[in-house]
């Protein structure tokens, strides 16, 4: 499996919902667009092939053995309901469970699989503005989470 040195600890940064009115949140996730990567699949997902980076894991996998890894793998339950993680991530942005961006959108935002509350998932900016893909993250990755996602 593919393991690579942990992320260092980031310095704790006030949630958006401490700093953004809904209503800014609202607008920000009325134009984001969840766009998915290959890179965290092994079953063809959102019209595109499968195509899991070597060393991809499941969370299962990278927590059995204490690592962090490389790349994990998202849950296939998302595979057959893209507008279920589309709805997840507008309601991420919605609650404020990012960091307040410089200008724009922001580069990270988290939340809370709403069948499973012990995984977070982390969405990352795509190459276009306002377009993410996301992961799931291990035990100790959402731990050093720069906020706290209920």
């Amino acid at each position: 499996m593919g393991y690579r040195k942990p992320r260092p600890w980031p310095k704790k940064r006030r949630p958006a919902h401490e700093t953004m009115t809904l209503e800014a949140r609202s607008v920000l996730a009325g134009v984001v667009e969840y766009v998915g990567s290959p890179h965290h699949t092994d079953i063809p997902k959102l019209g595109r092939p499968a195509g899991a980076r070597q060393g991809a894991v499941t969370v299962e996998e990278a927590e059995e053995v204490d690592q962090e890894p490389d790349c994990t793998l998202c849950p296939r339950k998302w595979a057959s309901n893209p507008q279920g993680v589309q709805n997840l991530l507008q309601e991420a942005i919605r609650a404020g469970q990012f960091v307040e961006p410089e200008k724009g959108f922001p580069t990270k935002v988290w939340a809370r699989d709403p069948d499973d509350a012990r995984l977070i998932y982390e969405a990352k900016s795509a190459s276009n503005a306002g377009e993410y893909h996301g992961f799931p993250l291990t035990r100790t990755q959402a731990r050093k989470l720069p906020i706290e996602i209920p």
